[in-house]
């Protein structure tokens, strides 16, 4: 008993080390998996020593990618290494994984105290498991295998497994957006065939619940220009081009059928204006009304990047809107209002 007294005194030191030399170490206790967390000590963290090598490690989750914090000190006059490309994970459900960290093995100084990340290849492997076993390999100055350093962590048997630990997330997006209109009400009272796009940012809370700012642009390639010099008092020929613009906040909802697979669903209110430029010189002018947004979308997922500068997941996918203008129209002589709908491709980054 004294001697893990001794180890967990040892690991709280190096903790405090490690935190103090780096602005990140905060995340150390802000993201540890809550599911995995030792009541008795309020925290995930493991300790263990071999060929004069203290570990302490720590659990920690994150919308994309789970990895596992390491604290060493070497306790020894010689220096040694960590094997980081070569940490083994062992999962009690039978998943086997090696780390995804790269880099070279790194050295750590006689009585000097170092900190690692090692990444766990995929969130699902943590799906069932009871049990995780992390092999780290030691090396010696001519880095050699000297031996391996196990640390343990286990989810208590009351503890209720949390989605969040076992599924890749993002809880920032961003997307751009091409298409077309398939409907336009009113709206072709401006002009006959539109080009639309759009950019869109969503801020999700958690798996499911977010929020998004969606702007949508309509390009109207054969504007009605009789019929807008009606309305605006200018001669025929006056009227150069026609943009309508859509800015919306709305509620967004995300349903995920599988890993690679999801559904977006979003609805909220906003303003659509159609602008309208006149003249050589291109003056604007343009005509607003409140309108509401609904929108559906379905979303695959390409490829997932678990860390580095382009860490993220990235989709493509489709998604069809609606957008309702119920009072659109401009000088009282040009009625626009009624609904806009139309069917977007999109690239998604996720952060």
């Amino acid at each position: 008993m004294t001697l893990i007294k001794n180890f967990r005194a040892f690991g709280l030191v190096i903790a405090l080390c490690v935190f103090q030399t780096n602005a990140e170490s905060s995340d150390v206790f802000k993201y540890e998996l809550n599911d995995w967390v030792n009541k008795s000590t309020g925290t995930t963290a493991s300790l263990n020593r071999s060929c004069d090598v203290l570990v302490e490690g720590r659990l920690n989750g994150y919308e994309i990618s789970n990895l596992v914090f390491l604290g060493f000190k070497n306790l020894s006059k010689d220096y040694r290494y960590v094997d980081l490309r070569n940490i083994h994970f062992k999962f009690d459900n039978g998943q086997e994984r090696f780390s995804e960290s790269p880099g070279e093995p790194m050295r750590l100084d006689p009585n000097l105290t170092r900190w690692a990340s090692s990444l766990f290849p995929e969130k699902a492997d943590f799906k069932g498991a009871r049990k995780i076993e992390v092999e780290i390999p030691i090396l010696d100055e001519k880095e050699s295998t000297l031996c391996t350093v196990y640390v343990d962590f286990e989810r208590e048997a009351e503890a209720k497994e949390l989605e969040t630990s076992n599924f890749s997330y993002t809880s920032f997006d961003m997307d751009f957006e091409v298409g077309g209109t398939l409907y336009r009400g009113n709206l072709s009272n401006v002009g006959g065939r539109t080009v639309s796009g759009g950019i869109a940012l969503e801020k999700y809370y958690g798996i499911s619940n977010g929020w998004l700012i969606d702007i949508l642009f309509d390009g109207f390639t054969s504007p009605n220009y009789s019929a807008l010099s009606q309305a605006t008092g200018s001669s025929v020929n006056n009227t150069r081009s026609v943009l309508g613009v859509g800015v919306f906040a709305a509620y967004s909802r995300r349903d995920y059928l599988s890993q690679k697979w999801f559904l977006t669903e979003s609805v909220g209110p906003g303003v659509y204006s159609l602008n309208y430029y006149q003249g050589a010189d291109a003056n604007s002018d343009s005509s607003s009304s409140f309108a509401m947004l609904g929108r559906f979308g379905v979303d695959y997922q390409l490829s997932r990047v678990s860390a580095g500068f382009f860490r993220g997941i990235y989709t493509v996918g489709l998604s069809a809107y609606d957008v309702w203008i119920p009072h659109g129209n401009i000088n009282g002589a040009l009625d626009f209002s009624g609904q806009d709908i139309g069917l977007l491709a999109r690239f998604k980054m996720g952060f």
